[in-house]
C-alpha cells in the first residue's frame, strides 16, 4: 500500500474545507432548466453564441480562408535544361540560364535540373509567364554572402526534390545586403512557393530563417531537414504541409505564418506528413490560425507547443508535445478528432490566458477570473491526455465537451487546478478524468453524470482510484504524480447515485455523484 487509507471528501472534507464551495446535482439541474428556458425563448447560450460563427472542422476552417496555391510539379523530360554546378561556376545545356561571378540566374519559365556543388547562389528572376521548376538532383549550394536560393520574381515556381537525391542549401552567417526587401533565409522566395518530390533536402539558415516565402508556402513532399538561427520554415499568407517528412530545429519558431492583416491568411495548416519540431527559444508552431488534419506532429520547445493568436482547429492526426511552456494556446479552439499527448510546464490547454504568474490583473489588465465570451474551447472528439504543472485545462471563456476522451494529470500545488474555466463548462458527452491538487478543483456544469473525490491530504503518485457500484467499476484514475482531487464524468455515472471509492483496491468510503466540495466559497472566483 502506498498510503494509509486517505480521508475521503464526501464524508470528511466538509470539515477539512470549511467555508469552501459545494456544487450539487441541484445546481446542474438548475443550470439545465435555465438553458432549456433560454432555448425555448430562442436565445442561445454563451457558448453557442461564441461558436456559432466560427468554423469548427478543418475543412470548414480551410474553406473560409485564402486557398493555398499548389504548383503543378510535372514536366516533360525532353524539355529539361541540365545545369551542372561546379565550384564557383556552372554550365547549362540550354537557354534561360546566366552564369556570372558565382551566381546562376534562371531568366525564363521552364524546367531546370540542378546537380553538383556551387559556391555561390542560384537566383530565379523572370518576368515571363509560365512555371519555373527547379529540380534539385544532388545539388549542394553554399553562399558566403546571402541566400543559397533566392526567388526574386516568377509567375509560378516549384522546387522538386528528385527521387533518391540528397540536396543541401546553406546561406551566409552575415548577409551583405540586410535591407527590408532583401532575402533573409537560406531558401527565400518573394512569391508563392511549392516544395515537392521524394528526395531529401537539408537546409541551414545560418543568419536568420531556413525556408521563407513572402506570400504562401506549400510543402507537398520530400524529406526536409531544417536548422535555423531564427524561424525554421515561414510563410506569410500561409504555410501548408500536405505531406513529406519535416525535421526542424530552430532558434525562433519552428513553423510560422505571420500575416495578421487579413483574417483569411496568416495561417499554418498541417494536413499530412510527419513533423518533428524543436525550438530553443520560441513556439513550435506560431500563426494567426492553426489547422491540423492527418499530420503526425512531435514538438519539444521552450515556449508554446502550438500558439494561435486567433483560432486553432484540430480534426485528426497525432500531436505529441513532449516539452513546452504551454502545450496549446489560442483564443478559440475546436478539437473534433486526433490523438493528443500534451506536456507543459504551465497550462496544458490554455484559451487566451497568459501566464499563471500574471497575477490578479491578468494579461493586459482586468480581472483574470472574468469570462470572455469571445474565447472558448469545444471538444467533440479525439483522445486528449494532458500532463501539466500549471492548470491542465484552462479557459478564460467557456468550455464545452460533447465527445472524445479528456484525461488530465494536473498540478500538485493548490494555486492551480486540473480544470480552470472562468465561464460555463458544459459537458454533455465524452469521458473526463481530471486529477490534481484540491485547492482550486472545479467540476463541469454537466448534463452528463459526474463525480468528485477530494481527499483530506495528498495521495502518492501511482495510486489508482476507482468508483464502484454493485461490484462494477464505472470510472478509474491512476495518478502520474501526487494528487488530492479527482473529477470523473462519463455516461456510466448517474447523478445522485452512491459510489464506493477504492484506493489501490481498498475501500475508503463512498461519495454521491453530482456533489462537489472544494474550490473556493460561493460568490468567490472559481478555480
Amino acid at each position: 500500500m502506498r498510503i494509509a487509507r486517505p480521508v475521503l471528501a464526501a464524508v470528511a472534507v466538509a470539515a477539512l474545507l470549511a467555508g469552501c464551495g459545494t456544487r450539487t446535482a441541484t445546481d446542474a439541474a438548475t443550470t439545465a432548466a435555465g438553458t432549456a428556458a433560454a432555448e425555448t425563448a430562442d436565445t442561445a447560450t454563451v457558448a453557442e453564441v461564441a461558436t456559432a460563427s466560427v468554423p469548427q472542422t478543418v475543412a470548414e476552417a480551410l474553406a473560409a480562408r485564402q486557398q493555398p496555391h499548389v504548383v503543378d510539379a510535372t514536366w516533360d523530360a525532353a524539355d529539361v535544361v541540365d545545369v551542372t554546378l561546379d565550384g564557383p561556376t556552372a554550365s547549362a545545356d540550354g537557354a534561360g540560364v546566366l552564369v556570372a561571378d558565382g551566381t546562376v540566374t534562371i531568366t525564363e519559365a521552364g524546367a531546370y535540373r540542378l546537380s553538383g556543388t556551387l559556391d555561390g547562389q542560384v537566383v530565379v528572376d523572370t518576368a515571363s509567364t509560365g512555371t519555373v521548376r527547379l529540380i534539385l538532383d544532388g545539388a549542394t549550394i553554399t553562399s558566403s554572402t546571402t541566400a543559397a536560393i533566392a526567388i526574386v520574381q516568377a509567375d509560378e515556381l516549384a522546387i522538386i526534390l528528385a527521387d533518391g537525391s540528397q540536396n543541401a542549401l546553406t546561406d551566409a552567417a552575415i548577409y551583405a545586403d540586410t535591407s527590408t526587401d532583401a532575402p533573409n533565409a537560406a531558401l527565400w522566395s518573394a512569391d508563392d512557393l511549392t516544395i515537392t518530390g521524394s528526395g531529401a533536402l537539408t537546409v541551414t539558415g545560418s543568419a536568420n530563417d531556413g525556408i521563407a516565402a513572402k506570400d504562401g508556402l506549400v510543402i507537398d513532399g520530400g524529406t526536409i531537414t531544417v536548422t535555423a538561427a531564427d524561424d525554421g520554415i515561414r510563410g506569410k499568407d500561409y504555410l501548408v504541409v500536405n505531406g513529406g517528412t519535416l525535421t526542424v530545429d530552430a532558434g525562433g519558431h519552428a513553423l510560422k505564418s505571420d500575416n495578421a492583416d487579413d483574417a483569411t491568411v496568416g495561417y499554418v495548416a498541417l494536413l499530412g506528413g510527419t513533423l518533428d519540431l524543436s525550438s530553443s527559444g520560441e513556439d513550435g508552431v506560431n500563426a494567426q490560425a492553426i489547422l491540423v488534419g492527418e499530420a503526425t506532429v512531435t514538438i519539444g520547445v521552450a515556449d508554446d507547443g502550438m500558439h494561435a493568436d486567433a483560432d486553432m482547429v484540430i480534426g485528426g492526426g497525432s500531436i505529441t508535445v513532449s516539452a513546452s511552456y504551454e502545450a496549446l494556446e489560442a483564443a478559440t479552439m475546436a478539437i473534433s478528432g486526433g490523438v493528443l499527448d500534451l506536456t507543459s510546464d504551465d497550462d496544458g490547454i490554455n484559451i487566451a490566458g497568459g501566464a499563471d504568474s500574471s497575477g490578479l490583473a491578468g494579461p493586459g489588465g482586468g480581472d483574470q477570473f472574468a469570462a470572455n465570451p469571445d474565447q472558448w474551447v469545444d471538444i467533440s472528439g479525439g483522445s486528449i491526455t494532458i500532463h501539466a504543472q500549471g492548470d491542465g485545462f484552462d479557459s478564460n471563456g467557456s468550455a464545452t465537451v460533447s465527445g472524445g476522451t479528456l484525461v488530465i494529470h494536473g498540478p500538485t500545488n493548490d494555486g492551480n487546478g486540473a480544470i480552470d474555466v472562468n465561464g460555463t463548462f458544459e459537458l454533455s458527452g465524452g469521458r473526463l478524468v481530471a486529477g490534481g491538487s484540491a485547492g482550486m478543483a472545479e467540476v463541469p456544469d454537466s448534463a452528463q453524470g459526474w463525480a468528485s473525490v477530494t481527499f483530506g491530504g495528498t495521495v502518492a503518485a501511482g495510486t489508482t482510484v476507482e468508483l464502484v457500484a454493485d461490484g462494477a467499476t464505472v470510472a478509474s484514475y491512476t495518478a502520474e504524480k501526487v494528487f488530492a482531487s479527482v473529477v470523473f464524468a462519463n455516461p456510466a455515472i448517474e447523478t445522485g447515485a452512491e459510489y464506493e471509492v477504492l484506493v489501490d483496491g481498498v475501500s475508503v468510503g463512498s461519495i454521491t455523484a453530482g456533489v462537489h466540495v472544494g474550490g473556493m466559497g460561493p460568490g468567490g472566483p472559481r478555480g
